[in-house]
């Protein structure tokens, strides 16, 4: 940064000014900032908090559930499952 800002009509000021002037702004800003913010600004910026909170639960549930190995699937067939290791049978025509 420049020991100098020129301004639009050419006007520099000094990096002691810039500093002056930030600490007077400061000191008449003080109490201000010092206030708590009223709820009516509070309330909106809650918000987002509140429904990020089920979607965070949610990527914990998949984050935890592709972690844990994977279910064994109940056979649905009564029937003995064997491998094919010989042709197929073929189809009875009508």
């Amino acid at each position: 940064m420049s020991e100098s800002n020129a301004g639009t009509n050419g006007a520099k000021m000094t990096r002691a000014v810039q500093d002056r002037i930030g600490r007077e702004l400061r000191a008449m800003y003080e109490e201000l900032l010092n206030q708590p913010l009223p709820e009516n600004l509070i309330a909106p910026l809650r918000a987002p908090t509140r429904l990020l909170a089920p979607l965070e639960r949610l990527e914990s549930a998949i984050s935890e559930t592709r972690s844990s190995p994977p279910l064994s699937r109940p056979s649905t067939s009564t029937q003995p499952t064997t491998p094919l290791t010989g042709p197929l049978p073929e189809a009875k025509s009508a």
